[in-house]
């Protein structure tokens, strides 16, 4: 068993995924993957997920958080999909539970914005 797990704010635990592709639904958390280093396992994010601006300009755009195109997400073949429980309607996920993981987000506090990227 992995000792690095990341738990998600469903109590989903993730274990690190070297050759990950992400589509993430989430602006900041967008921004925060790219400050991170991540920028190259971003494959899709949505059309207000808009910095860095010099890095994601050329990552593909799934709609918006609220209408999320599942056909452009499930064509962009990701292993992950990163929403937030407040912003992103959870019925589209059921569009691509099969094929990746799902990473649930929820910050409240600023607390719960470090923590929510602890093993």
């Amino acid at each position: 068993m992995n000792a690095f797990l990341l738990t998600d704010a469903l109590g989903q635990r993730h274990e690190p995924a070297p050759d990950a592709r992400i589509v993430c639904l989430v602006p900041s958390i967008t921004e925060l993957l790219c400050e991170l280093g991540l920028a190259g396992k971003l494959v899709g994010r949505t059309g207000f997920c808009i910095h860095p601006q010099e890095v994601v300009a050329g990552i593909p755009k799934v709609g918006g958080t609220k209408d999320v195109n599942i056909e452009k997400i499930r064509k962009l073949a990701p292993t992950h999909v990163v929403v937030n429980i407040d912003e992103n309607e959870s019925r589209p996920s059921t569009g691509w539970r099969n094929s990746c993981r799902t990473w649930w987000s929820r910050i409240r506090t600023s607390r719960a914005t470090t923590s929510a990227w602890r093993a």
